[in-house]
């Protein structure tokens, strides 16, 4: 945050909001898990239905928390933060129950994979990999650290 501004107060909303949108790190990767796997299954409208929900949610949530509408207790940037990390566990437990409905997934795991898909997956993965972490390594040389 520093080298964005060097206001104090600033840096104080800025760390506010930031940790609300650090708890929500597990919903954003559980999310991208689904997403994946349902694109995968041909079936992106689903994704395109819960994604909106929860777009809505976060509008109405972080405005409650934003401006203590509605009996919300009223928490400025930090609440958009807190309103957005609601609307993505929300979008998580929607994904969930959705999963647990499918008749695909009553077949999940009942054995482990065999040693060639995990081959195949990994070959498949590889260069994707090999990417992340080239990119990582070229930005941590970049930034100095």
């Amino acid at each position: 945050m520093g080298l964005i501004s060097q206001a104090d107060d600033v840096q104080s909303v800025a760390v506010d909001y930031f940790r609300w949108r650090v708890v929500s790190l597990v919903a954003i990767a559980l999310t991208l898990c689904f997403r994946g796997y349902w694109n995968g299954r041909q079936q992106t409208q689903l994704y395109l239905r819960i994604i909106v929900s929860v777009h809505l949610i976060n509008v109405a949530a972080s405005a409650g928390l934003i401006y203590g509408l509605a009996g919300l207790p009223q928490m400025g940037a930090s609440g958009a933060g807190a309103g957005t990390t609601l609307s993505l566990f929300v979008g998580l437990v929607v994904w969930c129950w959705v999963s647990t409905q499918s008749l695909s997934f009553r077949h999940f795991l009942q054995q482990l994979p065999r040693i060639a898909t995990l081959r195949t997956t990994l070959a498949l993965a590889a260069p994707t990999l090999y990417s992340s972490f080239y990119s990582q390594r070229v930005m941590r040389y970049l930034l100095g650290s």
